[in-house]
């Protein structure tokens, strides 16, 4: 083994390729990452006393053993082929800037010396060659020829992001910038090259992933079944073997090798066997040797079930149109731990030994075992077995066995439900099931056409915010005596709870406004308040009381099961006992670890929810939010004003420009409800443990001007409303 630093240019302006093997992954660096490379190359520009800046390793195995006479040298990329790769797409976007201003020697330079060794042809013209996917990308971009075709890749998302920062630099610096960023990238930074000889190139890879780098299970995987085919063989086997097995997982973009990896998981576990969490990729090599399989027999069997596997995910894409509603139904549940037994039926419909009614049911009463748990707070803490035993238990006769095993697991019965659902919070503790139950609900009115939900969300009749406005003294007169504490119990049940595509135009308006917008509305849901003339604690009831019946209707226990006890004395609850509590403890956990002490404010213990709550005043009227939304890939920073609050909101609001100055965000107002304001980071990856520093870095940077911009807010409203003998 050989080490050794070494610049850009001595890495690149030499007769050398670099060649990403078919088993790594594709480039899946995002714009936090680009970012980061760009302002560590600015800074370096600026400071002429640090002469070189280390960006990591880079480690290579040399393929050159059986070179031909006058080939290219070639070295694999085991590790670091995501930092050379962003270089090179740098380099290809600062010649493009240089050809756009006229700087053709540059241009010119770059090309021929950095990017390609102009006198050759093929694969062997590029200094560095990506796996197949990426490669036909990188090279249109280095040739300049058209690459729309590729435009959703991120490697083409990391060519227009530099393009469009350095145009931006050569605007603000004068001549000669392009001249110095060049000569900054190619000898002021540096890697430090590991080139290995005589190793197993698939065994350094996957030893890598024991020193601590972010190598996915799936990763492994591919690099284990390529382990097994002959080099020679290896691009043919991509092409037609394995690139379809992974080809459908490819929507998932940088959560492609998680998603990947969970579905690994739920085959090994779909006849039964557990495999327990960061076992998959040993339990995988396990499974096949056990087998006999060879990895094209692997692919093949892989290839049979990664639909399904997909299917669960995302049901539009289910190849059995009469399962795609109660898949859609499974996937708002939340339940990762039943998709071995999902797959398992769906594999069983797949090969004709189960009909699809059958399958369908089965679904159904697993949706209702769910759903109706969650409504009763019993724990999901042994999931992951349950729905395990149940594979092994469903025999011959699925429907049957799997309806006595659930009920015997604790399955509520109607009475149980229907008063459970009285004051649970539905909205805020399950809004997903929220959604999907008043989605339901609504088809359930038998409309002639399939309703469309794109433009529907939930609407709170009775407001999120009560204020001291005309309408929020309606909504207290109408709740009465300590309005406050009703509100706060009664505001998230289902019975308050309905669909519009008015959220915003509606708002906190008065009921009597509401109900306006509700006589118009489309959505038989809102027909029922045409006769209600008011809206307090007893309405509210009564309509989740009805709801919660057509619920159980909806999504029945079977008759004549056994009685339903309740949880048991001790168990752990729902939030305790998930894995994703667990992933996002840890989330927070880290943030606070390294950010608590930073912003002067105490930060509290590390919550088990997608967000982390700050009160920036001691009455806690004023809660500043972190918020990861995974749905819709961003992170959310925000500050609720309560209600005693929103004095101070509305005074903030009425400076809107200076709070903008203030706060490095672009400030979205009233958002994500009435008496907020946030700020957004969009396309991140919350499952990429890599990229959680950056995430947190913009959590406090963004927080740290928000509590600035309060305090400064607190100490101005109090200026302008101090009665005047007080100054």
């Amino acid at each position: 083994m050989d080490a050794i630093a070494k610049s850009i240019a001595n890495i690149l302006h030499t007769g050398d390729q670099y060649i990403i093997p078919l088993f790594q992954r594709s480039y899946s660096w995002q714009k936090a990452h680009w970012l980061r490379l760009y302002s560590d190359i600015s800074a370096l520009m600026e400071n002429s006393e640090q002469k070189v800046h280390f960006l990591g390793p880079l480690v290579c195995t040399s393929n050159n053993k059986n070179l031909r006479p006058g080939g290219v040298p070639n070295f694999q990329l085991i590790d670091g082929q995501q930092r050379l790769t962003t270089l090179t797409v740098a380099l290809a976007a600062l010649r493009d800037v240089a050809i756009i201003r006229g700087e053709s020697q540059l241009a010119e330079e770059i090309m021929e010396d950095y990017l390609v060794h102009k006198r050759r042809e093929g694969v062997e013209r590029f200094k560095v060659l990506p796996r197949t996917g990426d490669r036909e990308a990188l090279t249109a971009i280095i040739e300049n020829r058209d690459h729309s075709a590729y435009a959703d890749l991120r490697i083409v998302h990391a060519w227009r992001f530099f393009k469009r920062q350095i145009s931006h630099g050569v605007r603000l610096n004068s001549v000669g910038y392009l001249r110095d960023l060049f000569d900054t990238v190619t000898q002021r930074l540096s890697l430090v090259v590991i080139t290995i000889d005589g190793e197993n190139p698939y065994e350094i890879f996957e030893s890598l992933n024991a020193t601590g780098l972010p190598l996915a299970e799936s990763d492994l995987i591919r690099n284990y079944i390529f382990m097994q085919v002959p080099l020679a063989q290896q691009t043919e086997f991509e092409k037609r073997e394995w690139g379809p097995v992974e080809q459908p997982f490819d929507s998932w973009g940088d959560e492609r090798a998680e998603v990947m990896t969970g579905f690994y998981r739920d085959y090994l576990m779909r006849d039964g066997a557990y495999s327990r969490e960061k076992c998959t990729f040993v339990d995988f090599k396990d499974q096949q040797k056990s087998r006999g399989l060879t990895a094209s027999q692997q692919a093949a069997d892989l290839l049979r079930f990664a639909p399904l596997g997909v299917a669960i995910r995302k049901p539009e894409l289910c190849p059995a149109d009469g399962l795609k509603d109660v898949l859609g139904q499974i996937s708002f549940m939340d339940i990762g731990t039943a998709y071995p037994l999902v797959l398992n039926l769906l594999g069983r419909h797949q090969n004709g030994t189960l009909s699809e009614p059958v399958v369908k049911q089965c679904l159904m009463d697993l949706v209702s075992f769910v759903l109706r748990r969650t409504i009763c707070n019993e724990s999901t803490r042994g999931y992951g077995r349950i729905f395990i035993d149940a594979i092994r238990v469903v025999g011959d006769d699925p429907l049957g066995n799997l309806r006595a095993f659930l009920t015997k697991c604790g399955w509520p019965d109607d009475e149980t439900v229907t008063a459970a659902f009285d004051d649970f919070a539905l909205y805020h503790r399950e809004p997903r099931k929220a959604l999907m139950i008043l989605r339901e609900l609504e088809r359930s009115h038998g409309h002639k056409e399939r309703v469309s939900f794109s433009n529907l969300t939930i609407e709170h009749v009775l407001p999120q915010t009560v204020g001291d406005d005309e309408s929020g003294l309606s909504w207290q007169e109408m709740l009465g005596d300590e309005w406050d504490v009703k509100h706060e119990r009664y505001l998230h049940t289902l019975g308050n709870l309905t669909l519009t595509a008015y959220n915003s135009p509606i708002g906190n308006k008065s009921y009597d406004d509401k109900r306006a917008f509700y006589k118009d509305s489309h959505v038989d849901l809102n027909k029922y308040f045409a006769d209600i003339p008011i809206w307090g604690v007893a309405e509210i009831r009564a309509r989740t009381a009805g709801l919660a019946g057509k619920v159980c209707q909806m999504w029945p226990r079977p008759e004549g099961a056994s009685a339903y006890h309740g949880a048991e004395a001790g168990e752990e609850t729902e939030a305790e006992g998930s894995r994703a509590s667990k992933r996002n403890q840890e989330y927070w956990a880290r943030f606070l670890k390294e950010w608590n002490n930073a912003l002067g404010i105490s930060l509290g213990d590390p919550s088990t929810g997608v967000s982390q709550l700050i009160p920036l005043n001691e009455e806690g009227t004023v809660i500043a939010h972190l918020w990861t939304n995974k749905q819709q890939r961003r992170q959310v920073a925000f500050v609720e004003f309560k209600r005693k609050a929103i004095r101070l909101y509305d005074f903030m609001a009425s400076q809107k420009q200076l709070v903008d100055d203030m706060v490095e965000g672009d400030i979205i107002w009233d958002s994500p409800w009435r008496g907020c304001f946030c700020v957004v980071e969009d396309d991140v990856s919350f499952a990429d443990k890599t990229d959680w520093p950056v995430q947190h870095s913009w959590f406090c940077e963004e927080l740290e001007d928000m509590v600035l911009a309060v305090r400064k807010g607190m100490q101005d409203v109090d200026k302008v409303t101090r009665p005047s003998n007080m100054q």
